[in-house]
């Protein structure tokens, strides 16, 4: 039992310490030496039993100072902070939240950057975190060239575990606070829009294309879609037909991942017997409750977009001509998904080989492909629509933008301001009416030995150059 003054007060009792340690003959030696020790109350558990707390030092004037900080943080919070949480803990309880709670890539995000950047700091106490050991968690991630804004998602995310802890009383402050991302206010993408030659360039290096591979190259330049939308939009959403073309953007393609459902692992492997989570019986898709999706193909899927709600897209009317020529080109192609865009054996196009045939088309309309991306194509839209004096919230609404201010609520943009809206790419580059993807479409031949050439390249990178030995050595 503590021993207590007069008014009953804990105050601290010696008490004998029992320790080993290594003699000069190797063998362990017991030894013993006094210490200080003082036990105070700190409530009852759930099923009404007695809580303790025992602090040690080496003398009484040691162990009166942590009684002392303890009380106060008894009185300020109602609690004591538990100095045996550590950062792993919590970033376990972050993760675990975050997978209900937000998109799957967005989860995935979170996850990489705290593994890989806090690693380190995966077994320290919560308690012993400071502002300096945050910085240093930063400066990790800027020493590795990461960018301003992801250094800014590794800050919110350390910023939503450590208010975690504090919610649970476990520390008493959030050291994250106390600091800030350099150059937060300075967020520089890199990324510039095509200037019109850029543009006419390119729409001129698909003249020699067939239909079937040029048209996504203007659906891109004249809609300003991102990347994944385009790659998930749907025929069904496309009206061409009428005064006004149209396309609704209600869907955009991600990759989700799958997550084992089994029990989980018993001496080391998957309880149904499968490494990857795709092939476990019990397997279920790691996304938040509700989270709408369609399953295309593995990881393929169809999800809402990016601003969370569908939006319309005008299409101008050399953009329909092209999708006219492009659908004739493509009505034997097969498309159990329903897709605009597709392979010729009707499964969707990935990021990868899209990725790869733009850069082939910057590097045939003259320009370098190591120093522009697809993205810059949504700059282009949205810079030639605000050099026209076009109505900024059309603009955003029909890009997708979601940083619309307040005060624009109340403004409701219709069909004919959007038509007109888009109008000033067409008219920016003015176009003649001719001018569309017009080359003929490839015959299986060529196809075939295009399939067999991209086939031979693959396998000699993987060989490496000069690697193949001759006919005598093998």
């Amino acid at each position: 039992m503590p021993k207590k003054r007069a008014a009953g007060a804990a105050r601290p009792h010696t008490y004998w310490h029992t320790y080993r340690v290594k003699g000069e003959n190797g063998e362990p030696v017991v030894k013993r030496r006094q210490r200080w020790m003082v036990r105070v109350d700190i409530g009852t558990d759930a099923e009404g039993r007695r809580l303790r707390k025992t602090f040690t030092g080496p003398s009484s004037a040691a162990v009166k100072e942590k009684l002392r900080v303890a009380r106060e943080e008894l009185a300020t919070t109602g609690a004591l902070s538990d100095g045996s949480a550590s950062l792993s803990k919590y970033i376990g309880f972050f993760l675990s939240s975050a997978e209900q709670r937000v998109a799957p890539k967005t989860y995935g995000a979170y996850r990489a950057c705290l593994t890989k950047y806090c690693q380190e700091w995966m077994g320290v106490r919560m308690v012993d975190f400071v502002p300096t050991t945050i910085q240093r968690i930063l400066d990790k991630a800027k020493e590795d060239g990461r960018s301003v804004s992801y250094r800014h998602q590794l800050w919110t995310c350390l910023d939503q575990v450590f208010d975690l802890a504090l919610g649970d009383r476990v520390i008493r402050m959030n050291p994250v606070k106390g600091v800030k991302v350099r150059g937060q206010s300075e967020v520089q993408t890199g990324r510039r829009a095509f200037s019109v030659p850029e543009l006419k360039s390119m729409l001129m290096a698909t003249l020699d294309m067939p239909p079937s591979e040029g048209a996504i190259w203007w659906w891109r330049i004249f809609t300003g879609m991102r990347q994944s939308e385009i790659l998930g939009a749907q025929i069904r959403y496309l009206h061409l037909d009428g005064d006004q073309p149209w396309y609704e953007l209600t869907r955009t393609l991600a990759e989700i991942p799958r997550v084992h459902g089994c029990q989980g692992r018993i001496d080391g492997e998957w309880a149904c017997g499968h490494r990857f989570a795709a092939r476990c019986p019990k397997a279920r898709w790691r996304v938040p409750d509700g989270y709408i999706m369609e399953q295309l193909e593995g990881r393929l899927c169809l999800i809402t977009p990016k601003s969370g709600k569908s939006r319309p897209v005008p299409v101008v009317p050399e953009l329909a001509e092209v999708m006219r020529r492009y659908f004739d080109a493509t009505r034997g192609w097969p498309n159990p998904h329903g897709l605009v865009f597709r392979n010729r054996d009707g499964s969707p196009r990935t990021w990868k080989t899209d990725t790869a045939e733009f850069k082939a088309l910057l590097v045939k309309a003259g320009m370098d492909p190591e120093e522009r991306t697809g993205h810059e194509t949504r700059y282009s839209a949205v810079t030639l629509m605000r050099k026209a004096g076009k109505d900024t919230k059309a603009i955003e609404e029909m890009i997708g933008h979601t940083s619309i201010k307040v005060d624009d609520i109340y403004t409701t943009i219709d069909g004919e301001q959007r038509a007109d809206t888009v109008q000033a790419i067409p008219q920016a580059l003015r176009l003649p009416a001719a001018l569309v993807p017009s080359g003929a479409e490839p015959t299986a031949e060529e196809i075939e030995a295009e399939r067999r050439r991209k086939h031979e390249e693959r396998v000699r990178s993987r060989r490496g150059v000069g690697s193949r030995k001759p006919a005598g050595e093998r």
